[in-house]
């Protein structure tokens, strides 16, 4: 894996690292898996991983092992039996799914009761998305608000977060650091927060 990716992903995994408590025994399936990266960097703290995407991924052969396994499925129809997994993992899905109430409730049909469910979507309304991601790509990112209104209806037991994190086109070490500083003051300033790249819910499954 580029370094550079590899850097950017393990900042998000890092801050929501920060609200969850684990023991190394919890499973977890990542939907959208895409190559498998984020699930590779995902066993390092955790017993089982299963990636899950709409699209067969060449690279899922090459990690594939008894902790990883891989499926081909919809977000809106994932073969899972109820109450599967301790999380439930997802990155820049939600905003693809034909039916987002559907794929929400598949997602908490496979989380265990007391486990947590990992949402992170991109932010609409940081500057750089919105030119390169919607007006370019045609991602149709969640602003703050719908994201924060759709989390809430998972569970009253939401934490929020802003994150901030790129991949950056240089091979210095020393830059990326610096990067990474400027990265970590977006993230401390209030309203500036507000636009950074990715809105982070951190969700607890309670018995409704």
């Amino acid at each position: 894996m580029d370094t550079n990716v590899l850097e950017y992903r393990k900042r998000i995994l890092s801050k929501v690292g920060e609200y969850i408590s684990l023991t190394g025994q919890e499973t977890v399936v990542d939907i959208g898996c895409g190559d498998g990266g984020d699930c590779e960097l995902l066993l390092k703290s955790l017993e089982k991983v299963v990636g899950v995407d709409i699209d067969l991924s060449s690279n899922w052969g090459k990690i594939r092992n008894e902790q990883i396994d891989f499926s081909v499925a919809d977000a809106c129809n994932l073969p899972f039996q109820d109450e599967s997994f301790d999380f439930v993992f997802e990155k820049d899905v939600l905003h693809h799914v034909e039916n987002i109430e559907t794929a929400s409730k598949e997602i908490l049909r496979i989380t265990k009761t007391g486990g947590h469910i990992i949402c992170i979507e991109g932010n609409r309304y940081n500057p750089i998305f919105y030119f390169h991601m919607t007006l370019m790509k045609g991602h149709e990112h969640f602003s703050k608000t719908f994201f924060t209104n759709l989390m809430k209806t998972y569970s009253k037991h939401v934490d929020f977060l802003s994150v901030e994190s790129r991949v950056y086109p240089t091979k210095s070490k020393q830059l990326l650091k610096l990067l990474h500083r400027f990265e970590d003051l977006v993230e401390a300033i209030p309203l500036v927060r507000n636009f950074s790249c990715y809105n982070i819910a951190i969700i607890e499954k309670i018995k409704r």
